[in-house]
């Protein structure tokens, strides 16, 4: 089975022999003269790659053709909105995508990876982080990353000084 994902590359081998006028047709519109090419599928679907080329010796013309089953991405449905906050700032991370991929959350700040389907994580320290977020299926498929920029603002440093002064000393009024 020729079954990749979406977005994946695609090394091709040629393993012909006294061969010339090399054509590969991937299928999709997408053609090559490369002996050996490289090759990627921006939508998913199932392509007739095809090889076509001459023998060296009289000019006879040969094709193979193989099947690949191209496999959609995972696609994310996550709240990518900036937060911000002051520390520390607990935020419920909304997803509304397929539960039955598996997530990766990286937060930024030092703390482990998260693999929840909607995460709650709470940011300590001041700061810009960037939230990263990506999801992969059954088949290994990797979806798109995600950034969701958080804002962890300063604590201000409250202070103040209790000065001494009598106002009125040794009088009952003033």
């Amino acid at each position: 089975d020729n079954v990749i994902c979406q977005d994946e590359t695609l090394h091709f081998e040629n393993l012909s022999q006294d061969i010339t006028s090399i054509l590969w047709d991937f299928g999709d519109g997408g053609q090559s003269n490369d002996f050996n090419p490289i090759y990627s599928y921006a939508l998913p679907g199932v392509y007739s790659v095809t090889l076509s080329a001459n023998s060296l010796v009289n000019n006879c013309p040969n094709s193979k053709t193989v099947q690949i089953d191209v496999l959609p991405k995972p696609l994310l449905q996550i709240d990518t909105h900036p937060q911000s906050g002051c520390p520390p700032y607990n935020i419920l991370f909304q997803n509304t995508g397929p539960q039955d991929i598996s997530y990766v959350w990286l937060f930024d700040d030092g703390s482990p990876l998260d693999s929840a389907y909607a995460p709650a994580h709470a940011f300590t320290q001041s700061g810009t982080f960037i939230v990263e977020v990506f999801a992969y299926d059954n088949f290994g498929c990797l979806s798109d990353t995600l950034d969701i920029p958080v804002t962890i603002h300063p604590v201000p440093e409250s202070r103040f000084d209790i000065i001494s002064q009598r106002f009125c000393e040794r009088h009952d009024t003033i």
